[in-house]
């Protein structure tokens, strides 16, 4: 073996690496610093931005370090002068066609500052409303190659936002064409949804077809989204999600692959869940399921939250020690026969240990049992145990993508595990044989199909047939050891005799050519994925697992088997109820009869059955859950608990990988962790169990199950048991004559992924428009409208609403009785139906004569997002107005009027009016970018003279409306009133210019937060200094304009920021906090 050390130099560094190595992955393992934006770790190199470039000596060119492998010897240098001014002209270029004003705007650190809140606008033009502002490497890079200006122009393509899919948004202006999303999806997932369109500078990212990514193969993963370094890609719901309070790093417990997450919260929420790149298990990937559902359904309005108990069928709220003596009393009434207990598969080891203790020794019963998946995993440890005589083994998920042989028995990991669907991937690039063994005539997803050599479509018997010849392949290529098996010479009779050999010779000869192939394979390895996708009969599994593990045992373990559990702690669940001596499952069926007859009369759920008629016959039922369910009506008492991101302990994954669970966000209401209510109840029922229930904390109840379950003390890579290579081993033989009873129908699909009981769907409503979209497409119906009323229609018509600028509409609305009142300044309010949120707009324009009135508005909220999306023709239910006061508008002078954003046609009006008046009109147009002015050719019309600033010097003086005053004032202009109108710090930064040069009267018009427009909810009220003295007035009925100079800007500022998390929230819930408290009464209840 070569133990050669193979180094080289960067920058000075003697590095070591290994062969295979590129430069740029030895530079990053030493922290240097190279710049990239296409490059992905796990992928192989791209060269795709040229960004990485560095220089090698004794080679005339600039190689990539991204693509460029490492050799001994090699002296490398990332950066010099001349590195760094390559890279600052391929980032220029790269930012001409992605808006950079923010880059380098000269007021960027100021803007921070002041802005610590992003603006939540459609488009996005700036670092300040770009939700990938805190993770955006542009802005990394920038900083690090010191630029301060960009000398080409901006090229902004305007591509209509996409924005009608679950889960993602699309702004194809942001993308710079790096090719990660492509890459990811591709290279690593296997699925190929996104891929590049058009050459050149029309090159973009597009599904086929340009099609919604719902009508698409797109899984929904994410992974697009988490690679993407400029938000191009970004998450519908959670993109403003960006101002967090805590982050803790734990999994995710909606399946048993155990995906690492880090969880983001605020406020006691959880805001974010992101895959954390450090997991073990799955390294940064995750599915649809927990990157897009989990703060959701954690989130629910119809998340239990109080202890309660059943009063004349009214469920009366209580403390928790109330509830805990009541629920004793009346267990107290029964045997141990009559009381059965519920262990749900989504409790945490500690909470399924002490819930069996609890079951063993408090309530004295037998009667425990697990919903859905007890068959099986029960069957699989006692196969185990009586065949290979071990009680666990070390099966890592990691030794699919190196195994030569893949067997999917009745698995679709596409569909119930996918991030496993990246280990097939990875395995089919390594040349493995995946065989899928399909029951029932089931349909593989066609990125699954497409890795497969063979797919076959079998019987129970053909099934179990398949398996016995792909054994029988193996012994006649000498494939196996015998060593410990004490039956072989037995087995191999049977083999030879049984009519499950004899028959089915198309599995002979598949069988051979597989394992033929396996021959001359050094250590092959083998791995059988048994998956749950169908329930099916005791006798068959108990076959089908014999037969599996017979490959085991011959194979010396070289084949492996790891079983794909439904729900998220199936394996912790047995490993901690049921491995325990003193604990026996008990049939689900077995309790359902005993219930129906009546023995049993006390039931203690820790999730819901979903069976009304069974619920019907105990004489108590205690429910112990998370979300209201139909169960409800039967319970007697219910114990809110927590999901698994509310508390701390551990699961158990289908690889037996122990994960932690960390505690990631506040408990809701006054829910409980499941341990802890156990617990407190055992002390309630004998307070001479207090030592044997004496637990501070889930470590303590840890400590106790590794007692009994040692296998949980050791690390996962070690979890394999010394004594195992000695022990004998016994070969299972199949009853070739035995009938399998039909299914029980239960097929796996989206629908079934679920917590506690709860579908996860029926939470999170982009999940359920993803799965209904789907399955009804192929068989839409148009619906029939006969005898349908027409809706009545609301009075004020939409004749436009159009796009202007990036993130700017013109709206123009039928509304003559406004439009014969309206004066500048005025502005409006519209509701857009009858619940929606008041949004106050200022007047742009109006034509008294055909009775219209226009309005420029800033998409930047959810509302205005909503607003958006209305069409000529549409309807708004509600436009009330002319508001505000009347401003005096005379002959003054000279007048320098400045809009930014909305303002500049907010502004407009007032131009108009004094110029008419025969003022000297001079007007200072705000933006950060060229691309965002508008109304150019009215204000030239109207105007003296028109100024425009830009924030990258795109168009006129490069800076804020404070550098066109300086201009102005600096050529010694006696400017007799000032008018300014746009975002608040605009108009702030304005008034502190106008006020240092000599108190020019400057007026403004204030964008505060407004409900009602009434003065009566005091929304809108703004701190004033007049005379001296602090006042408070209110923009809806005093203002909107008001003295700029004696506005409390630090206060308003700070105001304008309070509702910041609201804003971002909504974006999940659809829907206004206090609306959805008025219409579930929420109100009276609070008030009770």
């Amino acid at each position: 073996m070569n133990n050669e050390k193979l180094s080289l130099m960067i920058d000075g560094k003697e590095l070591e690496f290994t062969k295979g190595q590129t430069i740029l992955e030895v530079a990053n393992k030493a922290d240097i610093y190279i710049p990239t934006l296409c490059y992905l770790e796990g992928l192989e190199g791209y060269g795709g931005c040229r960004l990485c470039l560095c220089k090698v000596e004794g080679n005339h060119k600039f190689l990539p370090a991204c693509t460029t492998p490492a050799h001994k010897g090699m002296v490398v240098v990332t950066k010099n002068e001349e590195l760094q001014e390559i890279r600052r002209e391929i980032i220029k270029l790269i930012l001409s066609e992605h808006p950079h004003s923010c880059l380098i705007c000269e007021s960027k650190e100021e803007c921070e500052i002041i802005r610590p809140s992003l603006q939540k606008a459609g488009r996005t033009f700036g670092c300040f409303s770009c939700p990938n502002k805190q993770e955006c490497e542009i802005r990394e890079i920038i900083e690090y190659l010191q630029i301060e200006d960009i000398e080409h122009e901006l090229f902004y393509k305007n591509y209509p936002l996409k924005r009608n899919d679950p889960f993602l948004e699309k702004d194809y202006n942001l993308c710079i064409v790096c090719g990660r999303c492509v890459r990811i999806c591709n290279e690593l997932r296997g699925i190929g949804a996104i891929n590049f369109i058009n050459r050149g500078h029309n090159t973009q990212v597009s599904t086929i077809l340009d099609l919604p990514s719902i009508d698409t193969n797109c899984q929904f993963c994410g992974a697009c989204i988490d690679v993407c370094p400029t938000g191009a890609l970004s998450s519908k719901n959670t993109k403003w999600n960006i101002e967090f309070s805590e982050t803790s790093t734990s999994i995710c417990g909606f399946c048993s692959v155990g995906c690492g997450f880090k969880y983001y919260s605020a406020h006691g929420e959880l805001m974010e869940s992101l895959p954390d790149e450090n997991n073990p298990t799955t390294h940064g990937q995750a599915c649809l399921v927990g990157r897009f559902c989990t703060s959701q359904f954690n989130n629910g309005k119809e998340r239990l939250k109080h202890p309660s108990y059943k009063i004349n069928n009214n469920h009366i709220p209580t403390d928790w020690s109330n509830l805990y003596e009541k629920i004793a009393n009346r267990l107290h009434g029964y045997s141990s026969d009559e009381i059965a207990v519920l262990v749900s598969p989504n409790l945490t080891n500690e909470s399924s240990y002490l819930l069996q203790k609890f079951a063993n020794e408090v309530l004295h019963t037998k009667n425990v049992f697990v919903p859905l998946e007890e068959q099986p995993i029960q069957i699989f440890y006692e196969q185990l145990t009586a065949l290979l005589n071990i009680q666990n083994y070390h099966r890592p998920f990691q030794s699919i993508e190196n195994s030569n042989l893949i067997i999917l028995v009745n698995a679709d990991v596409q569909l119930t595990h996918p991030p496993l669907l990246i280990q097939l991937h990875k395995a089919k690039k390594n040349g493995a044989t995946i065989i899928s063994l399909n029951l029932a005539q089931y349909k593989l997803p066609s990125e699954t199909t497409r890795l497969l050599d063979y797919e076959l479509n079998i019987t129970f018997k053909e099934l179990i047939s398949f398996i016995l010849h792909l054994s029988n392949s193996f012994i006649k290529n000498s494939l196996i050891d015998t060593t410990s098996i004490t039956n072989y010479p037995e087995f191999i009779s049977w083999l030879d005799s049984s009519d499950l050999i004899s028959s089915h010779g198309e599995f002979a000869q598949i069988s051979k050519t597989i394992v033929s192939s396996l021959k001359d394979t050094t250590d092959f390895k083998g791995i059988i994925l048994f998956g749950m996708l169908k329930m099916f009969s005791e006798s068959f599994i108990r076959d089908l697992l014999g037969a599996l593990f017979n490959l085991m045992i011959l194979t010396n373990k070289k084949v492996s088997l790891i079983p794909l559990w439904r729900r998220g702690n199936s394996e912790g669940v047995y490993q901690s109820v049921f491995h325990n001596p003193n604990t026996s499952l008990t049939p689900s069926s077995q309790i359902f009869n005993d219930i129906s007859s009546g023995k049993i009369k006390a039931l203690y759920l820790t999730e819901r059955l979903n069976n009304r008629a069974l619920l019907k016959k105990p004489e108590l039922v205690i429910l112990q859950d998370v979300y209201s369910s139909d169960d409800l009506m039967f319970a007697d008492f219910i114990l809110p608990a927590c999901t698994f991101l509310e508390e701390s302990g551990s699961y158990i994954t289908s690889e037996s990988r122990l994960q932690n669970l960390t505690k990631s966000t506040d408990v809701k209401g006054d829910a409980k962790p499941d341990w802890a209510i156990f617990k407190e109840l055992a002390l309630e029922m004998d307070e001479k169990l207090a030592s044997k229930f004496n637990y501070k904390n889930v470590e303590d109840i840890f400590s106790e199950l590794t007692d009994f379950n040692p296998f949980l003390k050791r690390p996962f890579h070690e979890q394999q048991y010394q004594e195992d290579k000695d022990l004998e081993k016994t070969l299972y033989i199949i009853d070739s004559d035995k009938e399998y009873p039909r299914p029980y129908i239960d097929v796996f699909t989206q629908k079934s992924f679920a917590f506690r009981g709860e579908e996860i769907y029926r939470k999170v409503a982009d999940f359920k428009t993803l799965i209904e979209y789907r399955s009804e497409k192929a068989h839409t119906v148009e619906p029939d409208t006969s005898g349908l009323e027409e809706p009545s229609k609301a009075p004020f018509k939409i004749l436009r609403n159009e796009e202007i600028a990036p993130n700017f509409f013109e709206l123009v609305i039928e509304a003559p009785l406004i439009a014969r009142k309206a004066r500048p300044s005025s502005f409006i309010i519209i509701m857009m139906n009858e619940k929606s949120e008041r949004i106050p707009l200022t007047l742009s324009d109006w034509d008294e004569k055909k009775g219209t009135i226009t309005v420029i508005y800033q998409e930047t909220g959810f509302s205005t997002r909503e607003l958006a999306e209305k069409k000529q023709g549409d309807r708004l239910f509600s436009v009330v107005g002319p508001l505000g006061k009347e401003i005096e508008l005379n002959l003054f002078g000279t007048v320098l009027l400045g809009g930014g954003c909305y303002g500049i046609g907010a502004i407009y009006p007032i131009a108009r009016k004094l110029k008419e008046l025969g003022n000297r009109v001079i007007v200072i147009l705000e933006a950060r970018n060229q691309a965002l002015f508008y109304f150019e050719d009215k204000f030239n019309a109207v105007s003296d003279e028109v100024i425009y600033c830009t924030s990258d010097g795109s168009k006129g003086l490069k800076g804020k409306i404070d550098t066109g005053i300086n201009h102005v004032l600096q050529r010694e202009i006696t400017i007799d009133r000032c008018h300014f109108i746009g975002c608040n710090v605009m108009m702030m930064k304005a008034c502190t210019s106008t006020m240092t040069e000599g108190q020019i009267p400057t007026f403004v018009n204030l964008n505060t937060i407004m409900i009602d427009g009434t003065g009566m909810c005091g929304g809108c009220r703004v701190s004033l200094k007049e005379e001296g003295k602090p006042v408070t007035r209110f923009a809806c009925v005093d203002g909107p304009t008001f003295d700029g100079h004696l506005v409390n800007w630090e206060e308003l500022l700070s105001r304008s920021e309070r509702l910041s998390f609201s804003e971002s929230k909504i974006f999940q819930t659809h829907t206004c906090r206090a609306l959805e408290n008025l219409n579930t009464k929420k109100v009276e209840e609070n008030n009770e």
